[in-house]
Order: structure tokens, then sequence, then C-alpha cells
């Protein structure tokens, strides 16, 4: 009976054990039952499907979203004194379908 993760002692083994199984389960919740897709835009622009392609530009599905998104403006920062990608920063509005909208900022580095 001493092996079992039972008891005061052993609370700390329990929880940690329960959260990696928590994570496991989230991540093949992900995996299985995600939806992927691009939203190609201009400045201007607005949509509201994601569309998926093959290696040959095939379009393979497409979702549609529950609201728009309404690309303002799009920003490349670069590296000082160089021609290098730092980041890139996308100003967005979504709408819903109740008209509905706030704007929103998109970032990656």
């Amino acid at each position: 009976m001493d092996l079992f993760p039972w008891g005061r002692r052993r609370t700390g083994f329990a929880v940690t054990h329960a959260s990696l199984l928590l994570i496991l389960a989230g991540a093949a919740l992900t995996y299985f039952f995600k939806t992927e897709g691009q939203l190609a835009l201009w400045e201007g622009q607005s949509g509201r499907y994601l569309e998926n392609r093959d290696h040959q530009g095939k379009l393979v599905s497409r979702h549609e979203l529950p609201f728009t998104v309404t690309l303002e403006d799009f920003v490349l920062e670069r590296y000082q004194g160089t021609r290098r990608p730092s980041g890139f920063v996308s100003k967005v509005v979504v709408t819903d379908r109740d008209g509905k909208s706030f704007p929103a900022r998109i970032f990656m580095n």
C-alpha cells in the first residue's frame, strides 16, 4: 500500500501526473478536432473563409468562420541596419454576424 500516490506526503506526485494526463488529453483533442487553414487578405480586404490547399495549389477544403476579418494594415518590421524581418503585425477589425466589431492586433516575431 506504500507504493500508491495517496496520502498527504504524495499529493505532489498525484497532481503532477494528473496534470500531465490533462495536457495530453488537451493535445489529443486539438490534434483530432482542429480546423486549419489560411485566410489570405490584402490591405482593405475582408474574408470569412479558411482555405486549405495541397502542395499543387488545388483547393482541398473550405470552412466558413462565424465572423469576418478585415485587414486594415500590415506592418513588416526589420532588424535595424539589415533587410531581415524581425516581426510581422496585422491590424484587423473582426465583425461578428450581429454587426458588432472590434479592432485586434495579430503579431509574430
